[in-house]
């Protein structure tokens, strides 16, 4: 959960997104993302090629 804090005229404000969709993310040991879980889309897996490409 991503939180939003900041001060206006002394005064602290927070803000929480109005969802509560999230995003998780897998990565290979070159950095490169292979998998994406979203709340609403399910889970996508990626492969890259020889030359690094997607």
């Amino acid at each position: 959960m991503v939180i939003h804090l900041w001060k206006v005229k002394k005064k602290l404000h927070i803000t929480f997104p109005p969802h509560r969709m999230f995003t998780q993310y897998k990565y290979n040991t070159l950095g490169q993302v292979i998998a994406q879980q979203t709340s609403d889309a399910g889970t996508s897996k990626f492969w890259y090629d020889s030359g690094e490409f997607l």
